[in-house]
């Protein structure tokens, strides 16, 4: 069985984090994650940014996914709630 965090943020795009992506990494390896997906508010890494994380990760063998936090709201622009992709 693969262990993974699917919900994480780095302070590179979302505010509400204070880790670096570098030490991020570092601490998946440390607890021995499988894999980590970075999910910042609202954004997707671009992929030459994202290309070199992965070229951190990749010697230990820690698995990156490329994904966002996505805010919906309601046609009445009430929240409809917050979805990783």
């Amino acid at each position: 069985m693969f262990v993974f965090d699917t919900h994480l943020h780095t302070n590179y795009y979302s505010s509400c984090s204070v880790i670096t992506p570098e030490e991020l990494i570092q601490q998946a390896i440390q607890v021995r994650l499988d894999g980590i997906a970075i999910t910042e508010h609202g954004i997707r890494w671009p992929n030459e940014k994202f290309d070199g994380l992965r070229r951190l990760a990749d010697p230990h063998g820690l698995i990156l996914i490329n994904g966002q936090e996505v805010h919906t709201s309601t046609p009445q622009n009430g929240m409809g709630g917050e979805f990783l992709v």
